[in-house]
């Protein structure tokens, strides 16, 4: 069996690994406290890895699958990343907004996930997928800037850690920086996003509904 790309099918895996587990953890805590927003937040870990677990397969065994059930696994995997995008920022407008405002932005963040469904379904395309991402982080950040901004306490330095890290790993991503031709961008992306997760694991279980 010759697997195509096998350090970015490992490093896809144990990523996929590392937050399945602190999904767990997350929900665990979320469901004895009756905090819905850790809730939330541990869907979308759990999205998350599921998303690179797919994703890891399509990049370890490209030579062996057909270009049809590659073409659907890359759907599957886009489509985890919306949803684990859509669970996040459902999580931190539970966590961060209260009273009249906090229906219609949850009922937004629906609409958003529609769309991005459908488009995402439409297009199959990464850049598609890294956009609707990138927005709901965006939305995230500038909830916990909000947060921070009268209480600038662990759960915001946490979660903000964990953003600028996410977001730095992206762009060594996009810039094609890897360490070795046995070692890419992608691998380094993998490897980094660990530790953006494991910051925002500790900020998510801050999280307290509002």
């Amino acid at each position: 069996m010759t697997i195509s790309e096998p350090m970015t099918m490992l490093t896809d895996y144990l990523l996929a690994a590392v937050v399945a587990v602190l999904a767990l953890r997350l929900y665990a805590e979320g469901h004895a406290t009756g905090q819905r927003a850790m809730r939330w937040w541990a869907g979308a870990f759990l999205a998350t890895a599921l998303a690179a677990a797919v994703g890891g397969t399509f990049h370890g065994f490209a030579l062996i699958l057909d270009a049809a059930t590659i073409r659907e696994l890359r759907r599957v995997t886009f489509l985890a990343i919306g949803i684990a995008a859509f669970l996040m920022l459902q999580g931190s407008i539970v966590a961060s907004v209260g009273g009249h405002a906090r229906r219609p932005l949850l009922w937004a963040n629906v609409l958003k996930l529609v769309v991005d469904i459908l488009w995402l379904w439409s297009q199959n395309d990464f850049g598609v997928a890294a956009y609707n991402y990138v927005a709901s982080m965006l939305a995230i950040l500038l909830l916990e800037v909000r947060m921070a901004v009268s209480s600038f306490g662990p759960r915001s330095r946490w979660v903000l850690l964990g953003l600028g890290v996410s977001f730095g790993a992206a762009g060594l991503q996009q810039a094609e920086l890897g360490l070795h031709r046995h070692f890419n961008h992608n691998d380094l992306y993998h490897v980094i996003q660990m530790a953006a997760f494991w910051a925002l694991y500790r900020g998510g279980r801050l999280l307290r509904d509002k």
